[in-house]
């Protein structure tokens, strides 16, 4: 009887485990792969889809590399290589992108950054297609590894912001426009700009400065304008009833506050929250941007 034979690794045609049938003794001839054996090796390929650990990455808004990315070491990445075969990739170096290699970012716009095999290496591409709903891979594309995502500005440039593991900050924040910024909306990570007065919940979608598959977001809401009394209310709620965690704070003149918003509930909608907002001086403003979010 001929010996088993296993194919090369680390890569792989298949990752399905052993199928009640597949010979493992059965004679075969020299160079053949008895199934039952083949598949289970391939079957400790299937951990890679959980060896590679969340990207720790940063991007931020120094002058003249507005546009570089810097991906850590990541460690065993796993996916589906150039050749459409599972392989690992041990990624030990950090990495800068310029995420703006492939052409001009648009406006407010959120992109994912994906890594890929490229001659043995991780190589990075941007796209405005979300991942899976596990995180790891771009939707539809397993040769495509999850690393991080960001936001662009009025002005084509992404937002600063620092990653570690599935926690993303934001090291700016985008100007109203009674900042100097433009008007309408939405601004990157700005989400409610120069806001009148309202006595009563108002939703407020947090747009593309949170995915929608983001579990928790920290928002921080400022007021403009000079008043005896201003009240700001933050629902953590997905409906006009009054329910779940608020922040309810009153203050008088210029002042700001931040609030933890959970998502969990409304995960693969847009993110979204209530507010309640007054002043004495009906000319008061009120500005909110996302500090961070949780995916």
């Amino acid at each position: 009887m001929a010996d088993t034979i296993l194919t090369d690794t680390p890569a792989w045609a298949e990752l399905n485990v052993p199928t009640p049938g597949d010979p493992i003794k059965a004679a075969l001839p020299d160079g053949a792969v008895r199934p039952g054996y083949q598949k289970l090796a391939n079957r400790t390929a299937a951990m890679i889809e959980g060896l590679h650990s969340p990207a720790r990455t940063y991007l931020l808004p120094d002058v003249g590399v507005l546009y570089d990315l810097i991906i850590q070491p990541l460690g065993w990445v796993g996916l589906v290589d150039s050749g459409g075969k599972w392989t690992l990739i041990y990624h030990n170096t950090t990495d800068t992108y310029d995420v703006s290699t492939p052409g001009a970012l648009a406006a407010d716009t959120r992109y994912w950054v994906y890594g890929y095999e490229s001659g043995g290496v991780l190589a990075y591409e941007r796209s405005t297609t979300a991942p899976d709903s596990r995180l790891q891979y771009k939707t539809g594309d397993k040769s495509r590894v999850y690393i991080t995502t960001f936001v662009t500005n009025d002005f084509m440039v992404p937002v600063g912001y620092t990653q570690s593991g599935r926690v993303y900050t934001y090291e700016g924040f985008v100007p109203s426009t009674t900042e100097g910024g433009t008007a309408g909306g939405p601004h990157g990570n700005l989400v409610l700009n120069d806001a009148m007065i309202t006595g009563f919940a108002t939703a407020l979608n947090l747009g593309i400065a949170v995915p929608s598959y983001a579990r928790q977001a920290v928002v921080k809401a400022g007021t403009v304008g000079f008043a005896a009394s201003s009240r700001i209310v933050l629902y953590n709620r997905l409906s006009s009833s009054i329910n779940g965690r608020y922040l309810d704070y009153t203050g008088t003149n210029d002042f700001m506050i931040q609030a933890t918003i959970d998502q969990t509930a409304n995960r693969g909608a847009p993110a979204q929250m209530y507010y309640t907002w007054s002043s004495t001086n009906l000319a008061m403003l009120l500005n909110l941007w996302v500090v961070s979010f949780v995916e």
